[in-house]
């Protein structure tokens, strides 16, 4: 097969759509697909980072357009038609001189079913990657993840012929998390009062815009005056625009570690107890290896992912980062060491969130609807 994937990440964006992609990319790529990547240079973009894992990546220009934060639409810099002209002008260059393209696969919040029929007679099947089922889609095959997502959630968005994968069969996680998902349910089992759970993980998203870390590490301060074995690994990207006072705090504790652009993340999950994060497609992963969370929402597009876990038990959500208060993460945080009869439903509650196997199936799927 030879597959396009058109996915952008910046400041703006994050990181999440381009690196759920990868996770597809990889799968394919043990099928022996030929896989190509068309992103745009955002401020942040993750081009090297894709060259890096061996994909041919296809940038379109930056744009001087505004990439509003609360504006999901935006995000693309530009115009869906303009966008399309583009990646049409790429996949033409691309198939010049090699194969027509079997899949375009799509992960875009700003892209909806304008752009899929413009883009539609340039690949023989068309795939969109989506979590929010907000807008009309033209598509052969539509994936979403979300925890609990129904076929009514897209019975007016999508054409009748579209094949639906959705919910928790489909979760996309690398092999890495499948790994260790046995070594994290004896860890788990582990945790008892004579061995509380100290090792905090700290991670929101992948750039962390608002520094809401900052907030969850003063938290940590005040709890650290509670728990002397307390210790907390702090996930950041080299392209955050908080790095520098992140770096600044944790350099004065030496209980404090600082993982910046992190390509284990599935060990630090594992080495942790508790999960302090944003609910991106990372929940999936700590879903997997059991890891209790507390959640913070930090944009609108994740609160379905956020309720829909809440609900499940699988996180204790602490809201909308506007409204969390320093003492509020605090508070929790010393209840979820304290109460080990709730933290021990939290990862039952994880582990059946998602048992890691959903690449595989949605692989399958695919191969079977070429």
């Amino acid at each position: 097969m030879h597959i396009a994937i058109r996915a952008d990440a910046s400041n703006i964006i994050g990181s999440g759509h381009v690196m759920r992609c990868l996770t597809l990319a990889d799968a394919f790529v043990k099928q022996n697909a030929q896989v190509t990547f068309i992103t745009r240079r955002h401020t942040g973009h993750l081009s090297e980072l894709i060259k890096k894992k061996g994909y041919q990546v296809i940038e379109l220009c930056h744009t001087t357009s505004v990439i509003n934060v609360d504006n999901d639409k935006s995000w693309l810099g530009c115009s869906q038609r303009v966008d399309a002209r583009e990646c049409i002008d790429a996949i033409y260059n691309l198939t010049l001189s090699g194969p027509s393209i079997d899949w375009l696969i799509v992960d875009h919040y700003s892209i909806d079913q304008q752009w899929h029929r413009l883009l539609k007679p340039y690949c023989d099947k068309l795939m969109v990657i989506d979590d929010l089922a907000n807008r009309q889609y033209y598509c052969d095959l539509l994936l979403d993840q979300t925890l609990n997502r129904e076929k009514n959630d897209y019975k007016t968005c999508v054409n009748e012929s579209c094949l639906l994968l959705l919910g928790q069969p489909y979760m996309l996680l690398r092999d890495e998390f499948i790994i260790n998902r046995e070594s994290a349910l004896r860890k788990r089992k582990g945790i008892t009062a004579e061995n509380r759970p100290t090792n905090i993980l700290v991670s929101i998203g992948g750039t962390d815009i608002h520094n809401i870390s900052q907030q969850v590490l003063a938290a940590l301060l005040i709890i650290k005056k509670q728990y002397s074995h307390l210790t907390a690994t702090v996930v950041q990207s080299s392209k955050s625009p908080h790095l520098s006072s992140i770096k600044h705090i944790i350099s004065v504790h030496d209980w404090l570690t600082l993982e910046v652009d992190c390509l284990h993340m599935s060990s630090l999950m594992l080495e942790a107890d508790i999960a302090i994060g944003a609910s991106g497609s990372s929940a999936w992963e700590r879903c997997c290896l059991g890891l209790p969370t507390m959640t913070i929402v930090t944009a609108e597009n994740q609160l379905t992912i956020d309720n829909n876990l809440a609900d499940a038990g699988a996180v204790i959500n602490l809201g909308w980062f506007k409204t969390v208060s320093t003492l509020s993460i605090a508070s929790t945080l010393d209840d979820m060491i304290e109460n080990l009869y709730s933290y021990h439903q939290l990862v039952d509650k994880c582990f059946n969130s998602c048992d890691g196997l959903g690449l595989s199936r949605a692989i399958k799927k695919v191969v079977e609807h070429v």
